[in-house]
């Protein structure tokens, strides 16, 4: 899985407060203003974790940003939105679905084919 964003939170963590925002599966930043989900927690896992985190520090702290997951196995992304203290999962892209062969069947193009050549 790809990531891409990071979620501002203000004020800064700091401490024992970053400590706890990584066991969560979040990884802070240096200065505690950005997290990021880690690599090898799950999306679900990461969203999950993500609203616990927001709840519990609902009025203390304000978190706001984006963070994009792509998946190159199945081709689809997901983006996680935190605003207003509210976490928000939406698919922006589904894989495609593959009902029909790419192969051409010549016998049911045969008159198209005989008048391109003649």
């Amino acid at each position: 899985m790809e990531l891409a964003g990071s979620i501002k939170v203000d004020p800064p963590l700091v401490g024992t407060e970053q400590e706890y925002v990584y066991g969560a599966g979040w990884s802070p930043s240096g200065d505690g203003r950005d997290i990021r989900p880690r690599d090898e927690v799950s999306l679900a896992a990461a969203v999950r974790t993500l609203r616990e985190l927001v709840a519990a520090e609902e009025g203390r702290r304000h978190y706001d940003g984006a963070v994009a997951a792509y998946d190159p196995d199945t081709r689809g992304l997901v983006v996680v939105i935190v605003r207003d203290g509210r976490v928000s999962r939406r698919t922006v892209r589904r894989p495609p679905v593959r009902e029909r062969s790419n192969v051409i069947d010549l016998a049911t193009h045969r008159r198209w084919i005989s008048r391109a050549i003649s």
